[in-house]
């Protein structure tokens, strides 16, 4: 089942990397062909689905930027090369701020410029992962109920109460002193 991804990647990568790169690689195919052949409503569902890996590479570049730490091509679910080419280019930029201005034309153009604000304020680079994720989430609440789909809603609350996890876990990692609280 997996035999043409991993030939294909083992012309290029060894170890881990192939594994990876493989599996990548299925998972885009995959996608590409569920798109050839759902009908216009399941497409339109996809899409929305799909977001999330485009909110999640944008969280990774974002990331990266602000604290210096460079993360591999392997950390982001590229869909095409156009969009390997758009995010490498994102990532060539010299600040938070380029970027942004660089995505003002994208459908994250307004979501961003709202979070700007509070970044300028806190110089807290998570206000800007926040925002694209929340714009995330209210896009697929939006498909959820416009399709009446539970399965989307189950997916939307699975995908919020690890946000919110994440979140709790944060704030006690950066307070010790929550450790010796009973909850």
């Amino acid at each position: 089942y997996y035999k043409e991804s991993f030939v294909w990647a083992s012309t290029k990568y060894s170890g881990l990397e192939l594994v990876v790169r493989a599996l990548h690689y299925d998972f885009i195919q995959t996608l590409k062909k569920l798109m050839r052949i759902l009908p216009k409503k399941g497409q339109s569902s996809l899409r929305v689905l799909v977001k999330d890996y485009e909110v999640q590479n944008l969280s990774v570049i974002i990331s990266s930027k602000a604290t210096g730490v460079p993360f591999r091509e392997t950390d982001l679910v590229i869909l095409d090369e156009r969009g390997r080419k758009a995010l490498m280019d994102l990532n060539s930029r010299q600040s938070l701020e380029d970027m942004i201005q660089i995505l003002n034309s994208s459908e994250f153009g307004p979501v961003l410029h709202k979070a700007i604000p509070q970044y300028q304020k806190e110089k807290y680079f998570r206000v800007l992962i926040q925002a694209l994720n929340s714009y995330y989430y209210l896009q697929l609440d939006s498909l959820a109920v416009r399709e009446k789909n539970l399965l989307l809603k189950r997916l939307l609350q699975a995908k919020l109460r690890g946000a919110n996890l994440l979140a709790l876990l944060r704030v006690k990692k950066s307070n010790p002193a929550l450790d010796a609280s009973p909850y």
